[in-house]
């Protein structure tokens, strides 16, 4: 039976505490007493806790209600979920830095602005992948995933393409998807799980030729810890961004939920 998420999140956490206290990197034991320091009533809210960002993440989906399901009834309920992953998110294992989600997040909503995208919430996030075909060498793919209101038109998801063109690593850049009712949708831009993607050939389907495909694994510890360090010094205010709502409204909405300030 699969365990509920605040579950999941105190057992991710207890992972990761033991990961970083085994770890020699700078500042990893340090960030595993925080860690450990966590409670209900005094938490850590760092962007590396997943139970802090089972908590995070109920306030952006009720920021999402706010400002993108609550007007999309004035259309039909029309919203789309878009999922942009640029060639420029791409970086080595060892390299991965503030700096890459901060670019990715600037290109991300630069390009919204420019094709006239409607109110947007967007959440950004990274996962290692991992090639055992040997094609691609590992890399940190950072992306964001976005709930808008409103269908897209056929130019601005053209648009959008026109603005990260697919390359070796990344061979689907832009996904436009109507979005519908089920909660998951809303939940995915902001899930606390961090994952490995392991792309392996499958040579077992009974009526296909082999095919390459990916599956979804547990971080290893050194990779675990390397994006613990850095989205606890990114921080939640800096994984959610918004295009076309007023900023000093979310921010409001932000405080008053007691996510004013990331970390301790």
């Amino acid at each position: 039976m699969a365990r509920d998420p605040h579950t999941k999140a105190s057992v991710a956490r207890a992972r990761l505490i033991g990961q970083l206290r085994r770890s020699d990197e700078t500042g990893a034991a340090a960030f595993a007493a925080v860690l450990a320091a966590c409670t209900p009533t005094d938490p850590c809210r760092s962007a590396a806790c997943p139970v802090c960002g089972l908590a995070f993440q109920a306030t952006a989906v009720a920021l999402v209600e706010e400002f993108i399901r609550i007007p999309a009834r004035a259309i039909r309920n029309r919203m789309t979920a878009i999922t942009i992953v640029p060639a420029s998110g791409i970086v080595a294992p060892e390299k991965l830095s503030v700096k890459d989600y901060e670019q990715v997040g600037t290109q991300v909503v630069a390009a919204f602005a420019a094709v006239d995208l409607p109110p947007t919430i967007i959440g950004l996030e990274t996962s290692l992948n991992e090639d055992t075909t040997g094609r691609f060498d590992n890399h940190w793919c950072t992306h964001t995933h976005s709930i808008q209101q409103d269908w897209l038109s056929r130019a601005q998801e053209d648009g959008l393409k026109d603005r990260f063109l697919h390359s070796e690593k990344v061979r689907k850049t832009v996904e436009c998807l109507p979005l519908d009712r089920r909660s998951e949708g809303y939940n995915y831009p902001f899930k606390f799980e961090r994952v490995r993607r392991v792309t392996v050939l499958n040579t077992e389907h009974p009526t296909r030729k082999p095919f390459r495909e990916s599956r979804r694994r547990e971080l290893r510890p050194p990779q675990a810890v390397n994006l613990a360090l850095v989205e606890h010094e990114l921080g939640f205010s800096r994984r959610l961004l918004t295009h076309g709502i007023d900023e000093r409204h979310v921010r409001q909405r932000l405080e008053a939920a007691g996510w004013g300030r990331d970390g301790p």
